[in-house]
């Protein structure tokens, strides 16, 4: 589990690939998902294969005043390697769209800079992710 701290990924949802960033428990001071992945690790008994992993979504943004919306737990089947995400071609959602000069929906627009943001930190160290 610690080896996969601050990859990039992705996950399925609303039917779109969604950029993601894997971090550690220690990524956060505190608050509910801080609490939430207590209670699971306590719940799996240490078996860290049945852990799910705390995940930063990207297109969320990184801000305190959300509450901590942009962090959730993930199960592990629900996640994506980055490579396999390229491969499916998740990275040029609303391409068509873009190429066109439609205007995207806050939330389409927000998925963008979310995906431009995970490619940027995809190229930093693992320690210097952040989104």
């Amino acid at each position: 589990m610690q080896s996969e701290f601050f990859d990039v990924c992705w996950t399925k949802w609303n039917g779109h690939g969604c950029p993601l960033l894997i971090l550690s428990p220690f990524s956060i001071k505190d608050g509910p998902i801080i609490e939430e992945w207590v209670r699971q690790y306590i719940n799996c008994k240490g078996v860290l294969t049945k852990m799910p992993h705390l995940v930063y979504w990207y297109q969320q943004g990184w801000s305190e005043s959300k509450g901590f919306k942009a962090f959730t737990l993930l199960k592990r089947g629900l996640i994506v390697s980055y490579e396999v995400g390229i491969q499916k071609g998740w990275d040029q959602v609303y391409s068509d769209k873009i190429a066109m000069g439609q205007e995207l929906s806050m939330q389409e627009d927000a998925l963008i800079r979310g995906i431009s943001l995970m490619m940027t930190d995809q190229k930093l160290l693992k320690e210097e992710r952040g989104g």
